[in-house]
C-alpha cells in the first residue's frame, strides 16, 4: 500500500536560508486586514511612512519562535520575535519609545524571502472598540534592553523582544 499523503521534501527545501532579514513594525491601531484565506493574509496601515519602522540587522542576530498548543478545542499561538539593533543612539531609542507601550503589528521577513505577520489573529477578534482595533491578540514590546560593551571591540546596541499571542498557526503576508 502506498501512502499518498503528508508533506515530502525536495532538494530545494534541503537549501532553504534560515534566519530573519528584516522586522517591519507599525502601531496596530493602523492597520486593516483582509480575511484570512488558506493561512495568509493582507494588510495595509493608514500609518505615515515615519510610523512604519523597518529594522535590520547584522546577520544571525534576530530571531522568531512560536509555540502552538491547544486546550478543549482551543488553540492559541505564543509568538517571541527577538533582535539586536546595533550602534545605539537616540534616535533609534525615540522610534522605539514610541511604540513601546502600544499594540504593534509586526511582519517579519526571514531570509528565505517569505514574510509573516504578528500581532494579528483572524480566529479570536474582540468585540469592543472600533474596526481591527477591536482585536485582542494583539504584539507589544516587552523589553528593550541596552549595552555599551565593556572591551573597545564591543558593539554598542538594543535587545528588543516582542511578544504576541494568536488564535491560529503564523499568517503569511
Amino acid at each position: 500500500m502506498a501512502i499518498t499523503t503528508g508533506h515530502s521534501v525536495t532538494q530545494s527545501d534541503l537549501v532553504v536560508k534560515g534566519g530573519v532579514k528584516h522586522i517591519l513594525i507599525t502601531e496596530y491601531a493602523t492597520c486593516t486586514f483582509s480575511a484570512a484565506t488558506s493561512g495568509s493574509v493582507d494588510w495595509t496601515t493608514s500609518a505615515t511612512d515615519n510610523k512604519i519602522f523597518n529594522f535590520e540587522f547584522e546577520l544571525e542576530t534576530a530571531n522568531w519562535s512560536w509555540t502552538s498548543t491547544s486546550e478543549r478545542g482551543s488553540t492559541i499561538v505564543e509568538h517571541t520575535v527577538s533582535f539586536y539593533v546595533p550602534n545605539m543612539k537616540k534616535e533609534t531609542m525615540q522610534k522605539f519609545a514610541e511604540l513601546e507601550n502600544v499594540p504593534i503589528l509586526c511582519v517579519v521577513a526571514l531570509n528565505n524571502n517569505k514574510t509573516f505577520v504578528i500581532g494579528h489573529s483572524d480566529t479570536y477578534k474582540g468585540t469592543g472598540g472600533t474596526g481591527t482595533a477591536s482585536n485582542q491578540m494583539m504584539a507589544m514590546i516587552t523589553s528593550i534592553e541596552g549595552n555599551s560593551g565593556s572591551a573597545f571591540s564591543d558593539t554598542t546596541g538594543m535587545t528588543v523582544n516582542i511578544t504576541a499571542r494568536q488564535g491560529e498557526l503564523p499568517l503569511e503576508n
